[in-house]
């Protein structure tokens, strides 16, 4: 799995690019999996700083985002996995408001 942010100006809002290696370790081959985006409903309007962690400790990777802190509420979207690590699904944990800006959320275990 690998997942890129886009951002085009005249093609808002961004979203995050979901590609998966279809192709082995030693000679990977990454191509775009519209339908398999487990984070296709991040969107906004500028750019995606996001991340993953497991921030509840349950083993799995869970997900969150920061709006653009210039154009929105500047916001940072905090998603746990009720999935699996094979099969993630996410729900909306916390919606932080960040007084602080361009700064970025960062989780370690």
């Amino acid at each position: 799995m690998f997942l890129a942010g886009t951002f085009h100006y005249e093609e808002a809002p961004a979203r995050l690019m979901y590609y998966e290696n279809v192709g082995t370790a030693t000679n990977p081959n990454f191509v775009e999996d519209y339908s398999g985006n487990p984070v296709a409903f991040a969107t906004n309007y500028y750019t995606l700083p996001f991340g993953f962690a497991d921030i509840d400790n349950d083993g799995d990777l869970d997900f969150y985002y920061r709006e653009h802190p210039c154009c929105y509420d500047n916001f940072t979207f905090t998603y746990l996995n009720i999935g699996t690590k094979e099969a993630p699904e996410y729900q909306l944990y916390n919606k932080t408001f960040n007084e602080v800006l361009y700064s970025h959320r960062a989780y370690y275990d």
